[in-house]
């Protein structure tokens, strides 16, 4: 039996920024044990930057929408969250929108420098990838 949709949008943002910032703080924990320095620092002051979610809970009410239930769908809501922080960490360089803040706190190229930001950007797609590799197999789907 599918999983019944919050009762309001302000409950499904409420579960679904639950649900993504703990994953997404789960693996910003890893990625800083797998990326040295102040690379790995960078990801994972991006991907602890809150936010409110919406992709996320799209996600989520999509899928519940056709049925689905179970709770592994959070992987690839996280794994959009995370598309969408490699966006706006390159949209806030100097070169794009020279943004000093994100979501009321240091943009990653303030907090850390361009280069740095630069390359936690690109090595966001990577990740999104992974995360999205992990829920897929919790989730038992078809590799295409």
């Amino acid at each position: 039996m599918a999983e019944a949709l919050p009762a309001t949008a302000n409950d499904l943002l409420s579960e679904a920024r639950e649900q993504t910032d703990h994953l997404l703080d789960r693996w910003a924990e890893r990625l800083t044990e797998e990326v040295p320095g102040r690379d790995g620092e960078a990801l994972a002051y991006a991907l602890r930057t809150p936010g409110k979610r919406v992709r996320a809970a799209l996600v989520l009410a999509a899928y519940r929408s056709t049925g689905g239930a179970s709770p592994a769908i959070a992987g690839v809501a996280a794994a959009v969250e995370t598309v969408h922080t490699y966006s706006l960490v390159h949209d806030d360089l100097p070169c794009m929108d020279d943004d000093d803040l994100r979501r009321g706190r240091l943009t990653t190229h303030r907090r850390f420098d361009v280069a740095t930001a630069t390359r936690a950007g690109f090595l966001l797609v990577p990740v999104a990838a992974r995360v999205l590799a992990e829920a897929a197999r919790e989730l038992e789907l078809p590799a295409v």
